[in-house]
């Protein structure tokens, strides 16, 4: 019933690179009924996976699709996604709508920014169990030392090697939290 809603829609918004994997083939339907299909992560300058940081662990070159760890990035795609509901409906209040839900992640992002400035530059290590957040390492000055996961799927699973190279990291850069 929802797939059959989605190809009657004006507008279907995806978040893009692969993350709707399961969904391909519905939003690709979708589209060809006559919906406007909107990636959005193609539209906020992705990063690679292990781009922009110290990624230890990874050799992955694929697009990373979590953009919405950077807070500013979602304010970009606020002020997108209004703008194209705007012109897809023809009313106004959605670009509108779209540019006050920038402004309020704009000034969030400020106060993440003001809150991690307690965290000192040697402790901005990360481990992680997914390798979800290269846009917060990039935007807001982390590194990350490696992941539980290795990849971009949440399906995949570590080696007994991959494990035992990740621990030997967290004590080598004496990592406190994970």
């Amino acid at each position: 019933e929802q797939v059959a809603h989605m190809a009657q829609a004006q507008l279907v918004v995806t978040n893009g690179l692969g993350l709707e994997e399961g969904l391909a083939d519905a939003i690709i339907s979708a589209g060809a009924e006559g919906s406007i299909v909107m990636e959005v992560a193609t539209l906020v300058d992705p990063i690679r996976f292990g781009e922009g940081r110290s990624f230890r662990t990874s050799g992955m070159s694929s697009l990373d699709p979590h953009f919405w760890n950077d807070v500013s990035r979602m304010a970009t795609v606020a002020t997108l996604v209004g703008e194209k509901l705007a012109e897809v409906t023809g009313d106004s209040a959605y670009a509108d709508c779209g540019l006050e839900i920038h402004d309020a992640l704009i000034a969030t992002d400020h106060k993440v920014r003001d809150i991690l400035t307690a965290v000192p530059a040697e402790r901005r290590v990360l481990v992680t169990v997914h390798d979800a957040f290269g846009y917060f390492a990039a935007a807001y000055d982390f590194d990350i030392a490696g992941v539980v996961i290795p990849g971009g799927s949440t399906l995949a699973e570590p080696s007994s090697k991959e494990l035992a190279a990740l621990v030997d990291t967290i004590r080598a850069e004496n990592i406190l939290a994970i």
